[in-house]
């Protein structure tokens, strides 16, 4: 009996002492979340070409984030606020529709599976991430699309009349 305690104890002991911090959440946007991790990876990603979505960047240059923990920070909060509203809206894309997408790439570049499968390693990705890459891209780009760019209604005299506060001098 005396054993069996103090093995219990033991593991008790072990089990309390033994925890460690796997992750943390630094940013919690509805109901997705930043890690720790997202944000220590994100350095590797701003090099690899396509990984970065520019219309996320608001206007600033790719070089904005090299370095600054805040701006990718930042970056990666607008990344989840558009992923909660593509699961919002229900425009998840299926896989083949991806896979349609990506053999239209490969044939409008004239190589075949292999050879953009080659080329994608060459850019830092396996066939599957990029896949994913694409994935996020196009449901990006139906949400833009169905929530911004249809609403969007300039009619010539709005062009024209920036035109003219832009160029107050122009005959």
């Amino acid at each position: 009996m005396k054993l069996l305690t103090t093995a219990l104890v033991l593991m008790c002991f072990h089990t309390v002492f033994a925890k460690e911090l796997v992750d943390k959440i630094v940013a919690s946007v509805s109901s997705e979340v930043v890690l720790l991790s997202d944000l220590n990876s994100f350095e590797a990603r701003i090099n690899r070409i396509g990984a970065i979505d520019d219309t996320l960047l608001l206007g600033d240059k790719l070089d904005s984030l090299k370095g600054n923990k805040k701006a990718q920070l930042d970056y990666l909060v607008r990344e989840r606020i558009i992923e909660s509203e593509v699961k919002r809206l229900g425009l998840n894309v299926g896989d083949a529709q991806v896979e349609n997408e990506l053999n239209q790439m490969a044939r409008r570049n004239r190589m075949d599976a292999e050879t953009f499968a080659k080329y994608l390693a060459a850019e830092g990705y396996t066939v599957d991430d990029y896949k994913k890459t694409l994935k996020t891209r196009i449901e990006r780009q139906s949400l833009f699309e169905r929530e911004i760019i249809s609403k969007l209604r300039i009619t010539d005299e709005d062009a024209y009349g920036v035109f003219q506060t832009t160029y107050p001098n122009y005959r």
